[in-house]
């Protein structure tokens, strides 16, 4: 009992033998991996048929009947008998995987091989008896319940595996969002311990005065004097062989008078005239005034102008007179620096832009501006425009804040004694509302300047 089948498909064309087989384990043709021929056509199902010996004959079955089987031309779909010779075609008629049955050996002797295009005259001239063998319908077998409740089980492990995954996954990610967030707005890993904090007599160390070359943008606070002057030593008895120094703000200190109290301390003046010390003297010791010294020297100027004036703002009993105008002098003594620095810098600006706009119509006059492409003209054209724009701030602010002409080069603010030179010169009504001005925004602000 056996079967032989020459498959015809788009690879060429194979013949298979079989030994019998019934409908409880047929020969399965198909697409899928687990037939007994693995046919390579997509125009075909998983399974689309099955062979089988059955009741003493070779039976053939569709096994999907969305894909359409023919025997010899005609479409079947359910158990049908073949013999030798039949042709069975899988798929559209128009690129039909074909199958030919070379040899069907059945228990019935004899049996002539079909002739015509119909299966039907085959089994009409040759199975005419009563007791005339019929085909067993195949089923495919459905998973045992063993089977299925080991797939069920499987598919609960995949589900379970994969929602522990998603869940650590997203802890992961929140646990690195905190980490970086924290980071971010301390300024150091949860691993490391708290930086320790600046000193805050010493928020920022003292660097030269040096207004930007750029221009734009720089800062007029954190630049002490060019040269730092460090605190004189203590007085001696005698300050005739000390020599005078206006910008030094300890020796300008006012004159006492005579049988007041000195700093802090409260305690009466000496009544010996020999043993009487100086003004300077009183002031230069005193641990308050050397505290704002120290200030004045080593914090920024915003930090600064701000300890200034609330000292000076505050009803402190405990100081004197004498200490409220030496802390007044240091005050006006920064605010002189930061006027002659801001003026400075607006006549960078102004001298920049000038040049960056006399450079622009040098290099790109409108004919040759015209070869740009658009993108470049318009990045060109920005330039320009910004350039335009510094040299009107500047212009406006040196005309409005200071009232100094264009054409009259400021001083260096590390130039004392230029600066001593050009401060009789300066618009004492200007000078008037930048002092008012700039205590203001440091009062307001509490320490952080709008420029």
């Amino acid at each position: 009992m056996s079967l032989h089948l020459q498959i015809t498909t788009s690879l060429g064309r194979e013949t298979h033998p079989f030994d019998q087989r019934g409908p409880d384990k047929p020969i399965v043709l198909g697409r899928g991996a687990s037939c007994d021929v693995q046919l390579p056509s997509t125009r075909i199902a998983g399974q689309q048929a099955a062979f089988f010996f059955s009741r003493g004959t070779w039976a053939v079955q569709n096994v999907d009947p969305r894909v359409p089987l023919t025997l010899n031309g005609r479409r079947v779909d359910g158990a049908t008998p073949i013999v030798a010779g039949d042709v069975v075609s899988l798929g559209a008629p128009e690129d039909p995987t074909t199958i030919v049955v070379l040899q069907a050996i059945t228990t019935i002797q004899d049996v002539p091989a079909a002739q015509s295009g119909s299966i039907g005259d085959a089994a009409a001239s040759t199975h005419d008896a009563a007791d005339e063998p019929q085909a067993v319908a195949w089923t495919p077998a459905a998973p045992s319940r063993a089977r299925a409740a080991a797939l069920a089980r499987r598919n609960a492990d995949r589900s379970g595996a994969s929602l522990v995954v998603g869940v650590g996954l997203t802890i992961l990610f929140i646990a690195a969002a905190f980490v970086l967030f924290h980071r971010q707005q301390k300024g150091y890993w949860l691993w490391q311990s708290p930086p320790a904090p600046p000193p805050a007599a010493d928020v920022r160390p003292p660097t030269a005065v040096s207004v930007d070359s750029a221009g734009r943008g720089s800062k007029l606070f954190g630049e002490p004097p060019k040269t730092p002057l460090t605190p004189p030593a203590a007085p001696t008895a005698s300050r005739a062989d000390r020599p005078s120094n206006g910008d030094d703000p300890r020796t300008s200190a006012p004159e006492a008078k005579p049988g007041t109290t000195s700093g802090l301390t409260g305690a009466p003046p000496s009544t010996s005239p020999a043993d009487a010390p100086t003004v300077a003297t009183d002031i230069e010791a005193n641990p308050v005034y050397q505290k704002f010294v120290d200030v004045y020297y080593r914090s920024d100027a915003a930090s600064a102008l701000y300890q200034f004036e609330d000292y000076l703002r505050r009803d402190d009993t405990t100081a004197t007179p004498e200490l409220r105008t030496a802390v007044k002098k240091l005050r006006d003594k920064l605010l002189d620096r930061l006027w002659w620095q801001r003026l400075r810098e607006m006549q960078q600006q102004y001298a920049r832009a000038k040049t960056e706009l006399d450079n622009f119509a040098r290099d790109y006059p409108p004919s040759t501006l015209a070869q740009y492409s658009p993108a470049r003209k318009r990045e060109l054209i920005a330039q320009r425009d910004q350039a335009t724009e510094d040299m009107k701030i500047a212009q406006a602010t040196l005309t409005d804040e200071f009232n100094h002409p264009l054409a009259d080069p400021a001083p260096n603010p590390a130039d004392l004694d230029a600066i001593a030179a050009a401060r009789p010169n300066r618009d004492a009504a200007k000078w008037e509302s930048f002092q008012r001005h700039v205590i203001a925004t440091v009062m307001r602000t509490r320490g952080a300047m709008a420029y």
